[in-house]
């Protein structure tokens, strides 16, 4: 049986999918299969991933009419003989390395089960790095936030998987994998590998860009759960607004719509401190981040923006880096240059 079971549900992806299955077949690691399931495709993509079969055995594609990704990500697993499945979409690329440095950090760490790791969004005009939380408990607080996890990056072991009883859904439309890793959370471990191993494509034809109005939606019912667990009772919209704005940084046009979010960063650390639900200590550093992060988007309307920020949760530990930027800003209110002319004047 093949080491790892690479998992690719594929719908018209003639444009990518070649570079995508020659970035996972020309692979440091060569012990895997390649288990594509064509979602309905009406391009060229049948006939590209024909070709590749052809060609090397350890490719396995199965067609169905389309029924959505949830339908053909399940097929794919059901289909799958690998000790590891290893997460792939048909338009993003696998660094050379991918497969051997995650399947190396898995064998070192029997108590991981899922591992993703840092990637870059890339696109014609340009590239971005993107850096995740490492631990599971940074990962399980990061969910109340956001999807800390890029699927098609991950590997799963299988027989985890299995007897977690756990499988994609489509209860939350185009966010089957935030669904499942927050159903995870109490089951499985996590960990995200601090390397760069995998480049996601951006294009119009993205769902994140296509669907992004569903997806917000579907992202905030799941974090409305979790919620609830952390406060014991259901939220308000009123409450599930301020959070979305913590969540997101959404720069606020009143500075008492940013006392409003301070206050309810406040009671996220009060209620979980009660409840419980997601580990404290890293639950506080997380929020902390989260609350620093929005202060900074914010941080054009000046010192009183600093003053919220020192009124809301802060690390124990002294003033970082960021602390220091955050304050910066606020005091050149966005603006250095016309602050060093008003102090030019001044005569400072």
């Amino acid at each position: 049986m093949p080491k790892i079971s690479v998992i690719m549900p594929v719908f018209n992806v003639s444009a990518y999918i070649r570079q995508a299955m020659n970035s996972v077949l020309c692979q440091s690691f060569q012990d895997f299969e390649v288990i594509v399931v064509d979602d309905g495709s009406t391009d060229d993509t049948p006939l590209i991933l024909s070709n590749f079969a052809r060609s090397d055995s350890r490719v396995r594609v199965f067609s169905q009419r389309n029924s959505g990704i949830v339908a053909a990500l399940n097929r794919a697993v059901s289909e799958a003989r690998g000790e590891f499945l290893a997460r792939m979409d048909g338009d993003d690329v696998c660094l050379p390395k991918r497969f051997e440095r995650q399947v190396q950090f898995l064998s070192d760490r029997p108590g991981v089960d899922i591992c993703g790791c840092w990637y870059e969004t890339f696109s014609a005009e340009r590239s971005q790095r993107s850096v995740l939380p490492q631990t599971h408990e940074e990962i399980v607080c990061e969910l109340l936030y956001s999807n800390p996890i890029c699927h098609p990056s991950v590997f799963l072991r299988r027989l985890a998987l299995e007897a977690s009883g756990l499988r994609y859904r489509d209860t939350h439309l185009y966010a089957e994998d935030y669904d499942l890793w927050v159903r995870a959370a109490h089951q499985l471990k996590f960990a995200n590998l601090p390397e760069v191993l995998f480049r996601l494509r951006s294009h119009a034809e993205r769902t994140t860009n296509t669907k992004a109005a569903v997806m917000a939606a579907s992202t905030t019912a799941i974090q409305s759960r979790i919620l609830q667990n952390v406060f014991n009772r259901p939220l308000t919209e009123e409450e599930l607004t301020l959070h979305q704005q913590l969540s997101t940084g959404a720069q606020l046009d009143t500075l008492d719509g940013i006392t409003q979010v301070q206050k309810w960063a406040a009671d996220l650390v009060a209620a979980n401190e009660c409840s419980a639900s997601l580990p404290p200590q890293s639950f506080q550093i997380v929020t902390c981040k989260r609350w620093a992060r929005f202060c900074f988007q914010n941080g054009r309307k000046g010192v009183r923006v600093w003053s919220a920020y020192r009124a809301g949760p802060r690390p124990v530990a002294s003033p970082s880096t960021a602390e220091y930027r955050l304050w910066l800003k606020c005091v050149l209110k966005g603006n250095p240059v016309m602050r060093v002319k008003a102090c030019f004047r001044r005569g400072e």
